[in-house]
This record gives C-alpha cells, structure tokens and sequence, in this order.
C-alpha cells in the first residue's frame, strides 16, 4: 500500500510541474476556435446525457484541447469516469485540481480531488517483465512509446484490451495483446525477441580466366565501441526532475503562506467567515503539495548526484525512472527509483 500511494503522490507532483511550466506558454485562441470549442463543448454534454458516452467523450476531448479550461477538463474527466475508463479520468481529475489550485476555484478543486481519490481505489496497474531487452530494443503500450527506464514499473492503464510491443534491430517485432480487468497490479511476462533471418548473401564473381585469385579482398570492418555514458546522461535527467519537483515546492509552499496570513485577516479570535475557512482549506492544500514537491526534489537530487557518482567508476545497477500513465490520448507521469 506504501509503494501504491508513493505512485501516485509522485504522479500529482509531476503533473502540478508539468501545468506550471506550460500554463504561462499556452497561446490564447481565436475567437473562432473558442467558438468551435464551445459548440462541441455542448454537443459532447448532450451526449453525454443522452448516455452516447464514446462520441460524448470524444467531442468534449476536442473542446478541451482547442480551448483548454478547468471545467471543459473537469467534462472530460467525468464522461471518461461513467465510460469506465478510470486511470484516464483519475489523471485528468488530478490535473484538474491542480489547474483550480492556480486558479483560486476551491469548490472545483474539492470536487476534483474527492473525485480523483474514489478512483485511485479502483486502478489497474500493468507492470512488464522484459528480462534483458538486446541492444536498441523499443517498448510501447498501445503505439504510447516507453523510455528504457520506465520499463518494469507499474503503469496506471484504463481497464480492457492492451497492445505491448518490443522492437529491436535484427529482431522480429513481439507483439503482446493483453487483457486488464480489475483492479491491483497485473505483470505480463514478455519472451525474449527472436532474431530475424539472416538476409541471403550475394553471388560470389566469377573468377578471373587466368585463375588469379581476386586483388581485392573484403577487409572485415571493426565494430563501433558500444555507447557510453547512460548512466550519466540518467543522473542528469533525474537531478533535473529532482529541481523542478523542488521548485513546486518551494512555490506551493509560498503559495499556502500567502493564503494563511490572508485568512488570518478573516479570522478574529479565531472565528473564521466563509472567505476566512475557504482560504485555510486553500493553504492546507497547497502545503500538502508543497511538502510532496519538497520530499520528490530531494529525493531526486540527491539520486542524480549518486548516479552520477557511479558513472564515473563502473556501470550503476541503480534505476531510476519516471513512470507514465497510459490513458485516452494523456499520460501521468510518476517519478520512482530504487537503489
């Protein structure tokens, strides 16, 4: 149950690092792509209550990505929950809260949040077993490529049929169908690829008339040292995770003082109105992500600098990784390690 909840705190915390960071660089639209938003805004509703869930789904998908919004995303969320695709809904209900955090909507934020924890109770995780993959091997679940560290952790997927696929040079592709029902962690064993068949060699040339044998030899050509320096090039992407994730908490954390010394102002003798209780819950959640950003950026720099301690001496058997979500055209992200 610690590992579970450990998940899918760190899969809040990316998602609060990813809506910070690309919130300010989202270009506003045009009033006729806001138009265009809104009227399948309403279409997908309709659906939606006429119980016509995968077209509603779809159309309020496409509002929400042309004229992205906390309530469109909250839309979405909800038809994906009522469709039964719970590890989409539980993200984009988590993405949800942390959008209404910024933007000071705490109704919407405690509905997203009460949301989200009813579903997390109900997850399905999907955890590969590769054994060793040959050199250059690809993994992906449902054409949603995996980087090579987020193979073998357990990733939050909607329940039903599942495509897991290994590609490799010189080997035939494995393609893996799967079925996830329930919910709880269920590992799929994957086989080791097989090699494809060598490519027939071409005709040798006839020899010369005088029977001289041929000046010209092939020369064997040397193999390409192997590429190093991955765990190095990992101790850095896990150091800067480790900052960022540091960054959110250093920000929520002035956020959740801000709005306490603001709520004092409403709270004579300790007897709070309703602006006064609204602004104590805002600070209360801000603080919680505030120490999960803290506790994800120490634990991640402190790792980075310890991978990039090993790489100078030998090859590291630590793993360090941020594993996704696999969903309806999203993924969640949850920063794990273990050494």
């Amino acid at each position: 149950m610690r590992g579970r909840s450990a998940i899918l705190a760190a899969a809040a915390s990316a998602a609060a690092v990813v809506l910070l960071s690309s919130a300010p660089a989202a270009a506003q639209p045009s009033d006729a792509v806001r138009a265009q938003a809104d009227a399948l805004f309403r279409e997908g509703q309709q659906l939606l209550a006429a119980g016509e869930l995968p077209t509603a789904c779809a159309k309020l998908e496409e509002s929400e990505r042309l004229d992205p919004k906390i309530g469109r995303l909250l839309n979405v969320a909800y038809c994906h929950e009522k469709w039964g695709r719970i590890a989409s809904a539980w993200h984009e209900y988590d993405q949800a809260a942390a959008m209404a955090i910024q933007a000071n909507q705490a109704e919407r934020e405690k509905f997203a949040r009460a949301h989200a924890a009813a579903l997390a109770k109900q997850l399905a995780f999907l955890r590969l077993e590769l054994g060793t993959p040959p050199e250059g091997a690809q993994v992906s679940i449902d054409d949603k490529p995996l980087a090579r560290d987020q193979w073998g952790i357990p990733l939050a997927v909607d329940p039903g049929q599942h495509t897991v696929t290994v590609q490799a040079p010189g080997y035939k592709t494995l393609t893996v169908p799967t079925t996830v029902t329930g919910t709880g962690e269920m590992r799929v064993q994957v086989s080791a690829l097989e090699k494809d068949a060598p490519a027939a060699a071409p005709a040798a040339p006839a020899a010369p008339a005088t029977g001289a044998p041929d000046a010209e030899a092939a020369a064997p050509k040397a193999e390409a040292p192997a590429a190093s320096g991955g765990s190095r090039t990992l101790a850095y992407v896990v150091g800067g995770a480790g900052i960022a994730a540091l960054g959110v908490g250093v920000g929520f954390g002035a956020y959740a003082l801000s709005q306490k010394n603001d709520a004092d102002v409403h709270c004579p003798a300790r007897q709070c109105d309703a602006t006064g209780l609204s602004l104590i819950s805002s600070a209360k959640t801000a603080a919680t992500v505030s120490t999960i950003g803290l506790a994800a950026g120490v634990v991640g720099i402190g790792a980075g600098f310890w991978l990039l301690l090993r790489s100078s001496s030998s090859p590291s058997a630590a793993r360090a990784s941020v594993a996704p979500f696999i969903g309806a055209d999203r993924a969640g992200v949850a920063l794990q390690g273990a050494w």
